[in-house]
């Protein structure tokens, strides 16, 4: 299989990579810095300076776009869409896989979610035009794992260094020391998620993830992992104390029952596996495992 890959270095980027490779698809990667990769084929340029990649694009069998900003600011989403926009002009045939985000499942919530909900939809209209493959639109949960960009705004290592200052974390009602939390999946069985995707037949829109954690799971599991004191707390309105801390006060839930049944990918990464994968790559892993 002929693989044009964006992302390649992001949080789930580089276990996408690795993946392709193990399974032998001949890989073409867009990345502004270029790294040595055997097996693959890569290209220095970015989504406004496709470049040479778009010849990539127009001769493989599947795109699977990750590359993102991750920012709500107004010019790097603007950014996203037209780096999106211009993939989508050299895709002829094969499926599209663009990886979105979870949260929309909460809503527009922000100007990433808002770039987010347009990628989609630019996806569908092209595909809607024909002369294309499947259309495919992964929703993951928060992504949690020891990989190199670990600590890149991502919540585990948030809730690390928070823990590790032995913070306070504040829940807004005892129902939602309960409840609040998300959906997460670990960066070797999103890699996984990717391939199993790649043997769709049915465009769509499909929700991703490994299983679900409150933060107090999340927050005791670090905790009795690493040893750290972190506390909780349960009182209206935001952290106003030295040392308080909270994180997003609501539930996302990823119902994954569609992508699971048809493509019969199973998950194989558990909270606890994940977070010992944080914390063996922090050096702060206790003697004995979770």
């Amino acid at each position: 299989m002929r693989v044009a890959l964006t992302g390649a270095t992001g949080f789930g980027g580089t276990e996408v990579l690795a993946e392709f490779s193990r399974r032998a698809y001949e890989t073409t990667a867009l990345l502004r810095a270029p790294i040595p990769a055997d097996g693959v084929a890569v290209i220095a340029g970015d989504l406004s300076n496709l470049g040479a990649f778009a010849g990539a694009v127009e001769a493989s069998d599947a795109v699977v776009h990750l590359a993102c900003s991750r920012s709500s600011a107004e010019n790097d989403v603007t950014a996203d869409v037209e780096g999106t926009a211009g993939l989508l002009a050299h895709w002829k045939s094969g499926s599209f896989v663009l990886v979105s985000s979870g949260a929309l499942q909460r809503g527009i919530e922000s100007g990433y979610a808002l770039g987010k909900l347009a990628g989609e939809f630019a996806l569908h209209l092209a595909a809607s035009a024909g002369r294309r493959g499947p259309a495919i639109c992964l929703r993951p949960g928060i992504f949690l794992g020891g990989g190199a960009r670990r600590n890149d705004r991502q919540t585990l290592g948030r809730v690390f260094a928070a823990a590790r200052e032995g913070a306070t974390f504040v829940f807004s009602s005892e129902a939602g020391l309960e409840t609040f939390g998300s959906s997460f999946i670990g960066t070797a069985d999103f890699a996984r998620a990717i391939c199993a995707a790649l043997t769709l037949k049915q465009r769509g829109d499909f929700n991703v993830a490994g299983g679900f954690c409150t933060w107090r799971e999340l927050i005791e599991t670090v905790n009795r992992c690493a040893g750290t004191q972190a506390q909780l707390a349960v009182r209206p309105g935001p952290p106003n104390a030295p040392g308080e801390v909270a994180l997003s006060q609501s539930r996302c839930e990823l119902d994954t029952t569609t992508f699971d049944t048809t493509t019969g990918f199973v998950p194989k990464q558990s909270l606890e596996m994940l977070v010992e994968e944080y914390l063996r790559a922090e050096g702060e892993l206790e003697a004995k495992p979770c």
